[in-house]
């Protein structure tokens, strides 16, 4: 938090004393309230825009050098399933996946993974893996997500989002996959899913 002092004479004093008064507030929201335009909801949204943008820009850098993972959503929650000391169960035929995953989308699906291995059990995978299969098949509805960012895509996956581009072969690259209550993304639902 930061903090700001002003330097006022005994009557500016008062008169902002007395005005915050009248509004039942303290001379620092009275002051703060008549001094600052009020935040905007485009604002706020280009600002959570401006934000994922950030974020999402070195994650298109790893796919426009080349740098892809070639596993399926199965396959991740699987190697979780291993560390969680439980045997795994099929491991799907890599040569045949219809996408690709950035390094640091698979680091993301593997955190939903830990998460929900610990809260409710693996059936999540099946249903990531059915969107992400969606996505290959242009078969779901996406939708871009900034002017700046126009070869990004995005989708509503159950209780993510996950953002991707085609890569110059035309195969998917999912490049994020990001809960649906990630701070910027709540304040961009509307946009993106209008």
């Amino acid at each position: 938090m930061h903090h700001i002092s002003i330097e006022l004479t005994t009557e500016q004093y008062q008169y902002l004393k007395s005005a915050a008064e009248e509004q039942g507030q303290s001379i620092a929201d009275y002051v703060l309230e008549h001094s600052l335009p009020p935040l905007s909801r485009d604002s706020t949204i280009n600002e959570a825009v401006r934000h994922l943008e950030k974020f999402l820009t070195p994650r298109v850098e790893e796919v426009l050098q080349g740098k892809f993972v070639n596993k399926s959503v199965t396959n991740l929650f699987e190697e979780v399933l291993d560390i969680f000391g439980r045997k795994t169960r099929t491991i799907l035929n890599k040569t045949s996946l219809p996408y690709e995953l950035t390094p640091a989308a698979e680091a993301d699906v593997k955190e939903i993974a830990r998460y929900t291995m610990q809260k409710w059990g693996s059936n999540y995978a099946e249903l990531l893996e059915g969107c992400f299969q969606h996505i290959a098949k242009a078969s779901i509805i996406s939708r871009p997500f900034s002017k700046r960012l126009p070869q990004v895509k995005s989708v509503k996956c159950e209780h993510h989002y996950a953002f991707y581009l085609l890569s110059a072969a035309g195969k998917p690259v999912i490049i994020a996959v990001l809960d649906e209550h990630t701070d910027m993304l709540s304040r961009l639902t509307s946009q993106l899913f209008k």
